[in-house]
């Protein structure tokens, strides 16, 4: 280019490649973080494309629903048993849900039809002929969006080598009418009570179809019964000053505790060891489900706190383990009661596609104190610095001055982080 496109012309642009990405039947990590850098390279502004996105789901939504009123229009027609001249004139008319119903892809005179359509709504020429061409194929809509987020939305995705280990596993939409280019997953780490499995990300917006893993529920409401309890029935503020002795005096790591400091331990160490384990199983679960694009073949966004971001951890090792590139787009661990050093972190990277983000709070005393007897040398990225090539690390110790907190703070440092995505009251 000898000068600058103007705005308007880099948008038609970015929309042009969207457009045509998705008529391939895959919008995977890979292709929107291409589509991100191409944008950026246009100078066209992030929440620009986020909008483009949104609207072009919506669109092919509002299409294909109409096609399908279509189908059942033309199915009652020929029941009825009209003359065959008469079947001929409406399959003109409703050519394109009939191509919708079989599946196949869409025929370029169907897609004009379907581009007259769109046209009312005031959209280009080759804008409503690419959608056309989409919304007429139910290959590859049912491809793209997952069979409508049937797959999303199933009662229960256990996968059946791990349905012995994994009690509770399943997809809770927050917002049932949103359907968009693009998915994100938020993962709780432990519970109070049962509504706190979609609380946390209500701050999540409706950029992105947003979901909430549940997961092995009796086991996270323990853990929570159990460490508000250490909080609320013991000296807390004496066992923090003999956590921050030991951290400061790091040969003493190990020394015998105090008493009070071994009531607590009794109360809290065995329901983080048994949540602590079914994590690691239930990450291998979501990475299944995730291969099986339960998802469709749209990028999906991981975030979780605690024990949710150990899920994930997990999820990654497995994904990298075969080799399932290009499904991930953006990751955020906060608070992970995870090693923070080691060669694990190195393949997790691997199959993010975008952003990979380590959320620390130094001032995280029960992760320390529930980490006492780990060995030093590998860390807890809970507690500091991930030292990784491709991973970005968040201090959020202005902000979480405990464990407890990710479930309050999760929204404000979302927000930080990505901006857009995210409504922060």
């Amino acid at each position: 280019l000898t000068s600058p496109l103007s705005l308007y012309s880099a948008e038609l642009a970015v929309q042009a490649v969207l457009l045509h990405l998705l008529s391939l039947g895959k919008y995977d990590a890979r292709s929107r973080t291409f589509l991100l850098i191409l944008a950026s390279s246009l100078r066209v502004p992030a929440d620009v494309v986020i909008a483009l996105e949104s609207e072009t789901a919506k669109t092919l939504i509002a299409v294909s629903k109409q096609m399908s009123a279509d189908a059942e229009s033309k199915k009652r027609v020929d029941e009825a048993k009209f003359s065959r001249r008469w079947k001929v004139g409406l399959a003109s008319v409703a050519g394109a849900a009939v191509i919708g119903v079989t599946g196949g892809l869409a025929a370029p005179f169907v897609a004009a039809g379907i581009g007259g359509l769109l046209g009312s709504l005031g959209l280009g020429a080759a804008v409503t002929g690419y959608l056309g061409a989409i919304a007429g194929s139910g290959a590859i809509m049912g491809a793209l969006f997952g069979a409508y987020g049937a797959k999303m939305t199933g009662e229960m995705l256990i996968v059946p080598r791990y349905a012995a280990e994994v009690k509770d596993f399943a997809f809770l939409p927050l917002r049932n009418s949103d359907t968009r280019l693009r998915v994100t997953i938020g993962i709780t780490g432990w519970l109070t009570n049962p509504d706190e499995v979609t609380l946390p990300w209500k701050a999540l917006n409706g950029n992105s179809e947003v979901y909430s893993l549940r997961w092995e529920m009796e086991a996270l409401l323990d853990l929570g019964s159990s460490l508000q309890g250490v909080l609320k029935s013991y000296a807390w503020s004496y066992i923090k000053l003999e956590i921050i002795k030991r951290t400061v005096l790091a040969s003493l790591w190990a020394v015998i505790w105090p008493v009070s400091l071994l009531r607590a331990a009794r109360v809290i160490d065995n329901p983080f060891s048994v949540a602590k384990h079914r994590s690691e199983k239930a990450g291998r679960v979501l990475a299944d489900a995730i291969i099986n694009k339960a998802q469709g073949e749209r990028p999906v966004t991981l975030i979780g706190f605690s024990l949710g971001a150990r899920v994930i951890y997990y999820c990654l090792q497995s994904l990298a383990e075969r080799g399932a590139y290009g499904l991930v787009e953006n990751v955020v661990l906060m608070g992970a009661p995870v090693p923070s050093s080691g060669g694990t972190w190195v393949a997790a990277r691997t199959v993010v596609a975008g952003r990979m983000v380590n959320v620390y709070s130094g001032k995280d005393y029960i992760l320390r104190f529930l980490y006492r007897t780990s060995s030093a040398q590998f860390g807890i990225a809970g507690l500091q610095p991930v030292k990784v090539s491709g991973v970005e690390n968040f201090d959020a110790g202005n902000r979480v001055e405990g464990h407890l907190r990710y479930r309050h703070a999760a929204g404000v440092i979302l927000k930080e982080i990505f901006g857009h995505d995210v409504d922060v009251n």
